[in-house]
C-alpha cells in the first residue's frame, strides 16, 4: 500500500509540474493549483446539475470555504472564492474545490 501511495504522490507532483498555475491562497500562501473548466456536478439521479470551474490542490494545502484564491499566471489568472469541496471517491491525495469568480466593482462613471 505504501508503494502505491508513493506512486500516486509522484504522479500528482508530475501533474502539477506540467499543468499547475501559480496562485496565492488567503493573500499569503503561495502554491500551485490545477484549474479545470467544465467539470460536471451530478445530481441525485446522475443528471448534470451544473458545470463549474475547479481548483485542485496538493494534499499539503489547507483550503477552506470562503478563502480567496488569486491565480497569478496562465489562462485562469484572476481572483476567485473557494465555494465548496468536490466530493470524489478516489481523490488520490488531491483536494478539489469549486471556484466562484470574484465580483469586481463596476467602474464609476464621472459626475456630469
Amino acid at each position: 500500500m505504501a508503494r502505491a501511495q508513493a506512486a500516486l504522490d509522484r504522479a500528482n507532483t508530475r501533474l502539477f509540474a506540467h499543468f499547475a498555475e501559480e496562485a496565492v491562497l488567503r493573500a499569503n500562501d503561495s502554491l500551485a493549483v490545477v484549474i479545470t473548466d467544465g467539470v460536471e456536478i451530478l445530481g441525485e439521479y446522475g443528471q448534470v446539475e451544473q458545470l463549474v470551474t475547479t481548483a485542485a490542490f496538493l494534499a499539503g494545502a489547507a483550503p477552506r470555504a470562503g478563502d480567496r484564491l488569486t491565480v497569478l499566471t496562465g489562462p485562469h489568472a484572476g481572483a476567485y472564492t473557494l465555494d465548496k469541496p468536490v466530493e470524489r471517491p478516489a481523490a488520490h491525495g488531491l483536494r478539489e474545490w469549486i471556484l466562484l469568480p470574484q465580483k469586481t466593482a463596476a467602474p464609476e462613471e464621472p459626475a456630469p
